[in-house]
């Protein structure tokens, strides 16, 4: 291995020298310290805090490169949060029970076939045997809801109330 580092002139180098680089490219090591001026240690203090600078602009250029990146992949992200979250609400609509039909005109000619007379059986015997007849379920609040929507069923009279008493005598307190 060859101990010397050659410069860009070709001058060799010593690899464990400590100095400065002068103009014409040759290193000034501590005993040629007298030859360095004001001048030049002003320049090589710009030089460096250029380079400092230069180093600094191209960090956050690529540190912006990294966020516009990240905003690119957060905004992907939401684009598929969103598709998935409509596509869940379309599959919830899908399996959702649908409202339960409309009575038709053969039950509602049924269910005014049980109160016909002055007394019908219970709602609940009736809901069970439109369900035997028609295939669907009834409730027996359906089957009354329905009653009272048709006009089968009237509300019977409000029982008689007392009537009310002369008002009491107030006491006096003592």
């Amino acid at each position: 291995m060859n101990a010397l580092t050659i410069t860009q002139t070709g001058t060799p180098v010593a690899p464990g020298i400590i100095g400065f680089r002068l103009a014409d490219d040759r290193v000034v090591g501590f005993r040629e310290l007298g030859r360095v001026t004001w001048a030049g240690l002003l320049k090589a203090t710009a030089a460096t805090g250029i380079a400092a600078a230069a180093t600094a602009v191209k960090g956050a250029h690529l540190a912006l490169a990294e966020i516009s990146d990240s905003r690119a992949q957060l905004q992907g992200r939401v684009d598929m949060l969103q598709r998935r979250n409509s596509d869940l609400a379309a599959a919830l609509a899908a399996t959702k029970p649908k409202r339960a039909p409309r009575w038709t005109a053969a039950e509602r000619a049924q269910l005014a076939g049980h109160f016909t007379g002055p007394k019908h059986a219970t709602y609940a015997v009736i809901a069970a045997g439109m369900a035997e007849t028609f295939g669907r379920s009834f409730t027996a609040a359906a089957v009354g809801a329905q009653a009272r929507k048709l006009g089968l069923v009237t509300k019977p009279a409000p029982k008689a109330t007392k009537a009310p008493g002369k008002p009491g005598k107030a006491r006096r307190a003592a």
